[in-house]
């Protein structure tokens, strides 16, 4: 089913509100796209010169706005980051601030280069404030760490200032590290019904279903009341925090973004609704706001 992207009240794309993220205008039969930016400038101009003179030719904008399906499949991983690429520029350019959990994993580091190359000066980074929806419990320079990776990919080349980004510390303990980043996303997040609320939660799926740090065997925190939880991979031992469902499922908006053959077995039976999709994590990721959105590379969702 195809489902239009979605903005909030405080994002309503009409003259009123002056936010047209990626808008097209017509003057006069010509089309031209103007930066977001510029309309505080133009739409009073429009309005102004249409009262005035009664050119008949003279419209207001059309709003031309990015649509995701629930379920997006692109022929490549370069494809699905273009795509991810230009709807991340539209909901930055429609808000004053905007908060994302980051994941970890190979294709979030793709996206991250790709957005370095290609998106430095469309996207207006220095509105964004940088979160983790889980980390391995290792220092900030351990190969291992999410942090890292995003750090070396995305945030240093862009050059994020210190005071946008909110990690997890890694090398701290899991339990007291599970309390304080808990603590961290209060302060700095709006709190609705009792829970930070982020603008966008990035999330990856493992071959195994799980997704950020909630394995198949932990299924009891699916219904934890804490906004962090601290556990350990069920195979490597690996102690992780990782923010809880209860915090992914309030958040505005959420993107798994999901890559490689090895997937396709349990993107099958996840969002094909099989009765045994209740065994793996990725299944109960179902946001309050609706606004859940799947984008796969064909080798994650082969097409028949």
């Amino acid at each position: 089913m195809s489902t239009q992207v979605k903005y909030s009240s405080a994002e309503a794309k009409d003259v009123d509100n002056k936010i047209y993220p990626r808008s097209q205008y017509s003057f006069f039969n010509l089309q031209y796209n103007i930066h977001p930016k510029l309309v505080d400038n133009v739409i009073p101009l429009v309005l102004n010169l249409k009262h005035i003179f009664g050119f008949p030719s003279l419209s207001l904008p059309q709003i031309q706005t990015m649509t995701l399906s629930t379920h997006n499949t692109f022929p490549s991983v370069a494809e699905l980051t273009s795509t991810f690429a230009d709807w991340l520029g539209e909901l930055v350019a429609s808000k004053d601030s905007f908060s994302i959990a980051l994941s970890g994993g190979r294709t979030p580091i793709f996206i991250f280069d790709y957005l370095v190359a290609n998106y430095r000066d469309k996207i207006e980074w220095q509105k964004i404030k940088f979160y983790w929806g889980d980390e391995r419990c290792v220092s900030p320079e351990h190969e291992e760490s999410n942090y890292r990776a995003a750090m070396e990919h995305l945030l240093q080349p862009l050059g994020i200032p210190a005071a946008n980004i909110f990690r997890i510390q890694g090398e701290d303990d899991p339990e007291d590290e599970a309390l304080r980043y808990a603590q961290v996303l209060r302060d700095t997040l709006p709190i609705v019904n009792g829970v930070p609320k982020l603008d966008l939660v990035l999330l990856g799926m493992g071959a195994d279903g799980h997704t950020a740090s909630i394995f198949p065997n932990r299924l009891d925190l699916l219904a934890s009341a804490r906004v962090c939880e601290a556990v350990t991979h069920p195979e490597s031992g690996q102690a992780r925090v990782t923010m809880t469902m209860q915090v992914i499922n309030r958040a505005e908006r959420v993107v798994f973004l999901v890559t490689g053959a090895d997937k396709t077995e349990k993107v099958k039976l996840i969002t094909g609704g099989k009765q045994n999709a209740k065994l793996f994590p990725a299944t109960y990721v179902n946001p309050t706001s609706g606004q859940l959105y799947w984008l796969f590379d064909q080798a994650a969702n082969p097409k028949p």
